[in-house]
């Protein structure tokens, strides 16, 4: 049986009435018990002469059921004159880790029990090795284990993603040293799991053989470098009201904060803003102020005098520390633009202001004082298209 974790014990309301950071346990951990089909998916990497792999189930595990890696290496000498290999990488289903959404990741810890099963060499030991696999590729993190016998557990902490290197097979070379997963927070999704693998070396020793290891109770800590613990909540205001967004996040060392606004004409859709005028997609909608902090708030005090229209945006922080950074779920800003008055509903208070702009027509006129709200598509003027817009606002009565 299976299951992942995620915990965090974080904050605590301080006297000023602020978040503070208490403590933080941020890692999320997937174990599996029993190997149940389908708890892996296999992948073989073989060199040289190649050899067969499997994953079977045993009912002698550690105890109850647990699994088996079966490995055989085929006889003789490959062109190579140095040996053949024959690896299974085994690839937790539980979940998938992407960066990009949980943020970036600082380090991986594992265990994995193992025992003789038996072959035609042995009692002996399989190579053992924590693994990942992005984008195809699996990348290889030793795993030592001591000589079997019983159930033996092997345990590594704190791999790094410059710790892991890639398993290949080209000419005589197992693994690229300069090839390395991508843990931060823009990374492709992650895969991760153990790996068996045996050899029949080089020289003169190029006999085939056969064994099976036992695999059971295996433990993956996936840690992160930041957790984002409090998301920012989406906002409904009026055009010129104000929307405050909040963040929470965990994480080792000194954190960061940069707000981003969603922009459909940006390269990736999103923005980084600084204080003051926001403008989006040449638009601008607004003020922003806290672009630095956890707390950003969004002001509809326009400096140009003119609303923008009818606006709905999207923000999002990204926070980081010296490990890495993780994004905010994006939180919608709605802007109910003919709440004139600014009271949460579109209802004939909001008309007669309406119907005193719109008899004005021009919004430079001196009798109407800036912004003008009542030009609800920003064009300058208050006529019959704003009163398209306004009115079925008007007939829904209760802002969004």
């Amino acid at each position: 049986m299976g299951h992942y974790v995620s915990a965090c014990f974080l904050l605590m309301l301080g006297a000023s009435g602020s978040l503070a950071q208490v403590a933080c346990a941020n890692p999320i951990t997937i174990s599996e018990a029993g190997f149940t089909p389908g708890a892996f998916v296999t992948q073989q990497i073989t060199g040289g002469l190649g050899g067969g792999a499997s994953l079977t189930q045993t009912g002698a595990g550690n105890p109850g059921n647990a699994g088996v890696v079966n490995l055989s290496v085929t006889p003789g000498p490959p062109a190579n004159g140095l040996g053949s290999w024959s690896w299974l990488a085994c690839f937790s289903t539980q979940r998938t880790f992407d960066p990009t959404a949980i943020g970036a990741i600082a380090s991986i810890d594992c265990s994995l029990d193992s025992a003789w099963i038996g072959g035609s060499v042995g009692p002996t030991v399989q190579s053992n090795a924590l693994v990942v696999r992005q984008n195809g590729k699996v990348y290889y993190a030793p795993l030592p284990l001591t000589s079997l016998g019983g159930w033996v557990t092997a345990n590594t902490n704190g791999i790094t993603s410059g710790v892991f290197q890639e398993i290949i097979s080209v000419g005589d070379q197992f693994l690229n040293p300069a090839s390395h997963p991508d843990f931060s927070a823009s990374g492709e999704p992650i895969e991760v799991g153990f790996a068996r693998g045996n050899s029949n070396g080089g020289g003169s020793n190029f006999a085939g053989y056969s064994n099976s290891v036992g695999a059971d109770n295996f433990i993956a800590t996936v840690h992160l470098c930041i957790n984002v613990t409090g998301q920012p909540a989406s906002a409904s205001t009026c055009t010129i009201g104000a929307a405050d967004f909040e963040v929470a996040a965990a994480g080792d060392g000194t954190l960061s904060y940069r707000w981003q606004a969603a922009d459909p004409t940006a390269s990736g859709g999103w923005i980084d803003i600084a204080d003051g005028t926001l403008t989006i997609a040449g638009r601008d909608v607004g003020e922003f102020s806290g672009a630095a902090t956890n707390r950003g708030r969004w002001n509809g005090q326009y400096r140009s005098g003119h609303a923008p229209g009818p606006w709905a945006g999207s923000f999002r922080c990204v926070v980081s520390n010296s490990c890495g950074s993780a994004n905010s779920d994006p939180a919608l800003l709605r802007i109910c633009f003919a709440d004139l008055n600014c009271d949460g509903v579109v209802d004939d208070s909001d008309f007669v202001v309406f119907a005193s702009a719109y008899n004005t027509l021009l919004c430079d006129d001196p009798s109407i004082s800036p912004p003008c709200l009542a030009d609800l598509n920003g064009d300058e003027f208050v006529d019959d298209s704003d009163f398209v817009l306004f009115a079925p606002a008007y007939d829904t009565l209760l802002c969004p």
